[in-house]
C-alpha cells in the first residue's frame, strides 16, 4: 500500500483527491467526476467521502469513499508527527489490520512521509449504524457488541513478545514515563483550574492524586501480558447498528494492557449508574470471550486489573483536555469524561490497588 506502487502522491488538500489521484492510487478506473464531502475536522488529522461517477456503462469502483488526510495547519501536523499519529494509524492497517479480525473499514489505500508531514488512508465508506455519542453514552446492549469487538482485537497478539519488534507500535516505553509525569501534573492543575466547579471537590481532588501519583499508575502498562491495545475505545470512535460494531480512529493504537481498552471503555462510554449495574457482567463477557479465544486469563487478575486500569480515562481526559483547543464541544466532552472516570475509580476503590503487585 506505498503511494509509490501504482505512482499516487499522497493528497494534503481536497484539491487532490481528484479524478486522476483515484485512478493512479486505487487503481479502480479513472472516475468522471468526484466529490469531495467534509465529514468532519479534528485538530491532527481530517476527514471527507468522495461522490465518485463513473463513465456512462461502467462502474469499476465504488460510489463512495472515505479518506482521512492530515491537517493542513503546519503546527498541528507538526505535532501530530512528534506524537506519531500518522505514523501509528498508517502502520496499524499496512502491517497489523490482516492479521486481526476486529471489525475497522476497509482500507484502500494508506501512506505516510515523515519529511514532508503528509499522510493519508483511503477507506471503504460504511453506511450502515451511525456513529457513537460520547455525551450521551451507550445501553448495555450497544456496550456487550463493543466488547465482542475488543476481544477479537486483543486476543490474537495476546502475550505476543513479537510485537516488541514493530517500532511504531511501542510508542510509550518505560524510560519516557518521567518525562510525561511532568506534562500530567501540569495538565491536571489546569484541568482542575478549569473545571473545579463542574467537577466538584471529591473529584477534583482525585485527579490532582493521580497526577502525583503517575509514575505508579503507568508503569503496570509495562507489567502482565501485552497485545494490541486501540488505545481510544470510546464511543465516538465506534459505528453502531450494524452486524458487527465497526472500529474507527487508530492513531493512538499501541502495545499495551488489553484491561486498559476494556475499562476506559466503559468507565467513560457508559452514563454512571448504568456502569455501576451492568459493568460485572460485561467484563465477565470479555474475559470469557478471551478464554474461549484460547487466552490464559484467570478471572481475579482480570478483575484486578480492570479495576486498576480505572485510571487511564483520568490521565486521557488531562492530557487532552491540555492539548486541544478549548470549545464549547470539547469543554463538555472533556468534562463528560473526567467526571465519569473519576466516579469509575471512586467507585472501584482502584487508589487502593496504587503500588499493589
Amino acid at each position: 500500500m506505498s503511494p509509490c506502487d501504482l505512482g499516487a502522491a499522497i493528497p494534503l488538500s481536497d484539491r487532490d483527491l481528484d479524478a486522476d489521484w483515484i485512478a493512479g492510487a486505487l487503481g479502480f478506473g479513472r472516475p468522471s467526476q468526484v466529490t469531495v464531502e467534509p465529514i468532519g475536522v479534528g485538530q491532527m488529522s481530517r476527514t471527507v467521502r468522495l461522490r465518485i461517477d463513473w463513465p456512462p456503462g461502467s462502474r469499476p469502483g465504488p460510489g463512495s469513499l472515505v479518506a482521512k488526510l492530515a491537517v493542513e495547519d503546519e503546527k498541528s501536523r507538526s505535532v501530530a508527527v512528534a506524537r506519531r499519529l500518522y505514523e501509528t494509524e498508517v502502520g496499524f492497517f499496512t502491517e497489523l489490520a490482516e492479521q486481526i479480525p476486529v471489525s475497522a473499514p476497509r482500507c484502500h489505500w494508506a501512506a505516510y512521509d515523515q519529511e514532508q508531514r503528509k499522510y493519508a488512508l483511503v477507506f471503504e465508506d460504511v453506511t450502515v449504524g451511525s456513529v457513537g455519542d460520547q455525551l450521551s453514552g451507550c445501553t448495555a446492549e450497544d456496550a456487550a457488541a463493543a466488547l465482542s469487538e475488543l476481544a477479537v482485537l486483543h486476543a490474537p497478539f495476546w502475550g505476543d513478545h513479537s510485537l516488541g519488534a514493530i517500532g511504531w507500535l511501542n510508542r510509550y516505553r518505560a524510560e519516557e514515563v518521567a518525562y510525561y509525569a511532568d506534562s500530567v501534573r501540569a495538565a491536571a492543575s489546569s484541568f482542575v483550574a478549569r473545571f473545579s466547579e463542574e467537577l466538584g471537590p471529591e473529584c477534583s481532588a482525585l485527579v490532582q492524586r493521580v497526577a502525583a501519583r503517575f509514575e505508579d499508575y503507568d508503569r503496570w502498562g509495562f507489567g502482565g501480558p501485552r497485545t494490541v491495545v486501540h488505545g481510544d475505545f470510546r464511543n465516538d470512535n465506534l459505528i453502531f447498528g450494524g452486524s458487527r460494531v465497526c472500529v474507527l480512529d487508530w492513531q493512538v493504537t499501541h502495545r499495551g494492557c488489553g484491561l486498559a481498552d476494556l475499562s476506559y471503555f466503559l468507565g467513560g462510554s457508559l452514563l454512571p449508574e448504568d456502569r455501576r449495574r451492568t459493568e460485572e457482567d460485561l467484563v465477565r463477557e470479555y474475559h470469557e470471550r478471551l478464554v474461549a479465544a484460547g487466552v490464559d486469563l484467570a478471572w481475579d487478575w482480570c478483575w484486578r486489573e480492570y479495576r486498576r486500569h480505572a485510571l487511564a480515562g483520568i490521565i486521557m481526559a488531562v492530557r487532552s483536555a491540555a492539548m486541544l483547543a478549548e470549545t464549547e464541544y470539547s469543554d463538555a466532552l472533556f468534562l463528560t469524561m473526567g467526571s465519569r472516570h473519576c466516579l469509575h475509580a471512586l467507585d472501584l476503590g482502584t487508589e487502593t490497588l496504587l503500588g499493589a503487585d
